[in-house]
């Protein structure tokens, strides 16, 4: 009954996984394709937006009082 049970099941689905898993593959990498490129247009604008932001940050937040503090030590 066990042989019995996996048998029909292990069957059905070997052939029926690599088919429907072959035949989405292709057009999701083709779609996949034109997504970055599109989203890497845009995405250079916010690129530069976040580095202009972390330097200001840097300089803000960096330790002049803690610099000075150790340079008198």
């Amino acid at each position: 009954m066990d042989a019995d049970e996996p048998s029909p099941p292990s069957r059905r689905s070997s052939p029926s996984s690599p088919n429907s898993v072959s035949a989405p593959s292709p057009p999701k990498i083709v779609s996949f394709s034109p997504a970055p490129v599109m989203l890497s247009s845009p995405s250079a604008p916010s690129i530069n937006a976040p580095p202009v932001r972390l330097p200001s940050a840097a300089s803000v937040s960096s330790p002049m009082p803690p610099v000075r503090v150790s340079l008198s030590r």
